[in-house]
């Protein structure tokens, strides 16, 4: 089964990291340019594990699991 994460404001993001709750909950808790930021963002609100997602600007998506 083949799992997506769809970001509805992808084409708005361009450049940015995004940080949502789970590979399950796909809610934006935090964004920007500079990943530390948005990590640390995420983590201040509870978020115990966030999923970066940095949207570059030549299509390619990047998604990492902060542990």
């Amino acid at each position: 089964m083949k799992k997506e994460i769809n970001i509805k404001e992808k084409k708005n993001s361009c450049g940015e990291y995004i940080a949502v709750k789970t590979f399950i909950d796909h809610n934006v808790v935090s964004r920007g340019i500079d990943p530390e930021k948005v990590f640390n963002e995420a983590k201040s609100k509870g978020i115990e594990a966030p999923v970066l997602i940095h949207v570059s600007n030549d299509n390619l998506t990047q998604i990492y699991q902060c542990l």
